[in-house]
């Protein structure tokens, strides 16, 4: 998991980190005045998807021509329907994505929507393989089957904003991918510089 976040995800951020660097200052040479009002947030919550419960968050930053967001979305499922203390080998099906987005958005004084697509990376564990019998700790081995893909992230706000600092709304999320293709929702908050 380390080697793909290396590999995968920490490259990302960084080329993402880059260009939010450039599109500020581009934006800054052309209006300074309107960079000291410039809004951005965070938001984080807790939901449900089709790959079973979620939890994620999201980044976002407001650009002349829309808005750039990076977000992370973790789901995991039990994929084996009988209870936890009956199973041998307790697994849970998880997948997530990273991914950097870009759309349109919608602001009045008392909320917050917009709706972005974009690119990222895509990896979890979809089912567990036997390997044989372990020591005397562990009686039987199993393997995890990683997989790492490239998808087409997919997102979706609305957020009540009754604060300049706070917001709670619903964060509408998809990916979709050769290996694992999702959807959800979240309930969560935004914090940030929203007005």
């Amino acid at each position: 998991m380390i080697q793909y976040l290396r590999n995968y995800v920490l490259p990302i951020c960084f080329v993402t980190g880059l260009a939010l660097c450039w599109t500020s200052s581009v934006y800054a040479q052309h209006n300074s005045k309107a960079n000291d009002s410039q809004i951005q947030w965070f938001n984080a919550g807790f939901g449900i998807s089709s790959s079973g419960s979620s939890r994620g968050g999201s980044f976002s930053y407001p650009t002349e021509r829309g808005i750039i967001s990076l977000r992370f979305v973790y789901n995991s499922s039990d994929a084996d329907p009988s209870p936890s203390f009956l199973r041998m080998d307790p697994f849970r099906k998880t997948v997530w994505d990273a991914g950097v987005l870009s759309g349109k958005m919608a602001k009045s004084s008392y909320g917050i929507a917009f709706l972005s697509g974009g690119i990222g990376v895509v990896g979890g564990v979809l089912d567990r393989e036997y390997v044989g019998i372990g020591s005397l700790y562990s009686p039987s081995e199993f393997r995890d089957n990683r997989f790492l893909t490239i998808g087409i992230p997919i997102e979706g706000q609305l957020f009540w904003t009754p604060y300049s600092f706070l917001g709670v709304g619903l964060y509408g999320f998809a990916n979709i991918n050769p290996e694992e293709s999702f959807a959800g929702a979240l309930l969560g908050i935004q914090m940030g510089k929203l007005r």
